[in-house]
């Protein structure tokens, strides 16, 4: 009955967490629309996807805290809350300000969430069994960028963009409800079911004293996984944010097109990433499967602006592959590196505030380079240092 029930608040985690990826993502689809209905150039476009980030900047560390202290389940409610009202207000948004404040209330959804679904991962599953639930939840990043890609441009071509804001908000809305009704913590108490569960948790979470959370942010292995997922971060979003773009304007192909061929790589991301989990809890290392998958996508980022024809998908398709091990070990590693597994959300919290650095900075970053440069190319060499920095930080984690 506990392996059933922890499978069933996996499912239930999963489904509600896409909500937050549907959003996130659905701006790389429509972004000339975009563009056009604000008038904006390439950098200034890629803000609303950085800004959605700034939010897990800010907030990472505190939501970390904040999470041991009321607990997962209220936190992950506030998590879908938030997605919701910024959807909503964006939807509504009648200029590039009110737009980006919307984006950043998203935002917020995305760092709670980082912090709560790890924490309950943790305490549902053991260490040795860990890798193929955080596999099997890690594909909700592409999956919900998979489901933004491809409904966004049919809904803006049909009704406006901001079509897709109202769409996203509904899904969050859904997304609320699956999670306040079936996901739950493993307590004698939780067993009942509702939020009065938070309650008895939070209570228990609030065991580890201060002093003991300070210890937790001293890990070193914490900040080496944190720098681990900055660097790629600092890569993935910049380039998947701007290749639908890339692809329309330069190589021709309808918007609708362009943001399929771009959601291959989610849709490859959703195989390898319990696939990686699996593999990694065979052979006992999650160190090997993520430095390799860093190493192969160094290798890659010669490639995407230079292939054409059937080229194109076809490296969508391997550059999934391999891009969607690397988040899946970094959450399967994080409670790893813990003293304790109870623990798991500070760690995270301290991992998420880099990582959403990198998102921050990573498609202005992008979309910069090519403005200079001319050359959209550049801005993938560009990434190829930024990946082997990372592989190296990889390999000083202490981890199995």
């Amino acid at each position: 009955m506990s392996r059933r029930n922890a499978w069933i608040v996996v499912g239930a985690l999963f489904v509600a967490a896409i909500a937050i990826p549907v959003n996130q993502y659905k701006v790389p689809p429509v972004m000339p629309v975009l563009m056009e209905a604000f008038r904006l150039d390439l950098t200034t476009a890629n803000l609303l996807m950085s800004v959605f980030s700034l939010s897990g900047l800010l907030l990472a560390i505190p939501a970390g805290f904040i999470v041991q202290r009321v607990g997962p389940k209220r936190m992950g409610l506030v998590s879908l809350g938030s997605v919701v009202v910024g959807a909503l207000l964006g939807a509504l948004a009648s200029g590039t300000a009110a737009l980006l404040v919307s984006r950043t209330i998203e935002g917020l959804s995305f760092v709670l969430m980082m912090v709560v679904a790890p924490a309950i991962i943790a305490v549902w599953f053991s260490s040795e069994e860990r890798g193929a639930p955080m596999g099997i939840f890690a594909t909700w990043v592409p999956v919900g960028s998979m489901i933004a890609l491809n409904v966004a441009p049919a809904l803006a071509s049909g009704f406006g963009w901001q079509a897709i804001w109202w769409f996203g908000a509904a899904y969050g809305a859904v997304a609320f409800l699956v999670f306040w009704a079936l996901v739950r913590m493993p307590s004698p108490v939780a067993a009942a079911g509702g939020v009065s569960n938070d309650r008895a948790n939070a209570a228990h979470s609030r065991s580890p004293s201060m002093a003991t959370m300070g210890r937790a942010l001293a890990n070193r292995n914490v900040w080496l996984l944190g720098i681990l997922f900055f660097c790629f971060t600092l890569c993935l979003p910049g380039f998947m944010t701007n290749m639908p773009t890339f692809l329309h304007t330069v190589r021709g192909y309808p918007l609708g097109t362009a943001a399929f061929i771009v959601s291959l790589s989610s849709v490859a991301s959703i195989i390898s990433c319990p696939v990686a989990g699996w593999i990694s809890d065979r052979i006992g290392s999650r160190k090997l499967v993520y430095t390799v998958a860093f190493l192969v996508i160094a290798a890659l980022w010669l490639l995407p602006f230079r292939v054409t024809g059937v080229g194109i998908p076809l490296f969508m398709i391997v550059f999934g592959v391999f891009a969607g091990v690397i988040p899946t070990m970094i959450f399967a590693a994080v409670p790893e590196v813990m003293d304790r597994p109870e623990l798991a959300g500070i760690g995270m919290g301290g991992v998420v505030t880099l990582q959403n650095l990198g998102l921050l900075l990573g498609p202005v970053m992008f979309a910069r380079i090519v403005q200079i440069s001319g050359r959209w190319e550049v801005a993938g060499y560009a990434l190829i240092p930024i990946s082997l920095i990372g592989v190296v930080v990889g390999l000083l984690v202490k981890v199995r």
